[in-house]
């Protein structure tokens, strides 16, 4: 039996009714075990959809007596220990609902009846009103719960789809993520320029997550850009592997592009750079470079005329062959003054 991905409905649900709890405790994905993830100010971790509503109906949701708190539980073990579509549970629900309106011996709606309803909907079970008359008059019912919609937005600006974790209102995980200063809801942009010469690691899904993280947080856009500016490294078995990668993390990229799409673009801006007098050409070595850099020591051609900067650059841009020196070692490097 493989069980769908199911939306951590009941805890959504008991955010719901207690809002208070969602600014004490943080919901973040839980991606490896596919559970939601409850992280307290402290440090400490609860898993699972079930767990994390026990806990803040516990702290936050005091039911009026102790069996009428077993009497709801009762209801969340059974959802988890079924099949929502199996004959067993489906008689016993249907005998239970004969006498009550609500599950969990409550007089509205409950954890029980999220934690079933939650069930049904997990595999797409549609209670027959033929066979079944109390089940559907009590989904029916349930399907009206204004909590139930709050639940369900809750979970979509969490940004999970139904699927996934859940967060506190409005899709921040508040604990490892802060605002970002000044950021306009639709207006933020991220960027992942991975270089297509080799495989993602750990760092770098950790760069494209926390990019993807705030994309979404403020309805932005993600740019996956390749790096593609060392052709003697880059393959093609790498981007597509690099692609691959990105979909089994759930990242979606809204723009993809190659950093040698813009190559017009930046030589445009270089030869404005030189015009302003913002940049100049070295042929010096590396190792001069970079000793002048530490130094914090001028280049001898720091102060070059523009117009044999700009000699220089339009020259290497055409190759090495054409270089006044004809040696691809001397040839000379864009520089910013």
């Amino acid at each position: 039996l493989t069980t769908p991905t199911a939306a951590p409905v009941v805890t959504a649900v008991a955010l719901s009714l207690a809002p208070p709890a969602a600014g004490a405790v943080t919901l973040a994905p839980s991606q490896n075990e596919g559970l939601a993830r409850l992280v307290l100010p402290t440090g400490a971790q609860l898993m699972g959809d079930h767990s994390i509503a026990r806990y803040l109906a516990a702290t936050t949701l005091a039911a009026t007596n102790e069996f009428q708190r077993a009497q709801i539980e009762q209801w969340m073990d059974l959802a988890l220990l079924y099949v929502a579509d199996e004959a067993p549970f489906l008689a016993l629900l249907e005998g239970a609902l004969a006498s009550t309106t609500y599950l969990g011996g409550t007089d509205s709606f409950s954890l029980a009846d999220a934690a079933v309803a939650g069930a049904f909907q997990t595999y797409s079970v549609v209670p027959d009103a033929a066979t079944m008359p109390n089940i559907a008059r009590w989904y029916a019912m349930c399907s009206t719960e204004p909590v139930l919609a709050a639940a369900a937005n809750l979970l979509a600006s969490a940004g999970k789809g139904g699927k996934g974790a859940a967060a506190g209102p409005g899709g921040d995980d508040g604990a490892s993520c802060p605002d970002l200063e000044g950021a306009v809801e639709g207006e933020v942009v991220t960027r992942f320029p991975p270089e297509p010469s080799g495989y993602l690691h750990i760092g770098h899904a950790k760069a494209v997550l926390l990019n993807e993280y705030y994309a979404r947080r403020y309805k932005g856009k993600l740019l996956l850009r390749f790096d593609d500016t060392n052709p003697d490294k880059e393959k093609g078995e790498f981007e597509d592997n690099i692609r691959a990668d990105l979909a089994a993390l759930g990242v979606k990229p809204d723009i993809q592009s190659h950093s040698s799409d813009h190559f017009e673009k930046c030589q445009q801006l270089a030869r404005k750079m030189i015009k302003d007098n913002l940049a100049f050409m070295d042929d010096s070595d590396k190792a001069t470079i970079k000793q002048e850099r530490e130094d914090r020591v001028n280049s001898k051609h720091h102060d070059q005329p523009v117009e044999t900067a700009m000699d220089l650059f339009e020259k290497m841009l055409k190759g090495p062959l054409n270089h006044p020196l004809n040696n691809p070692s001397q040839l000379c490097l864009f520089c910013c003054h």
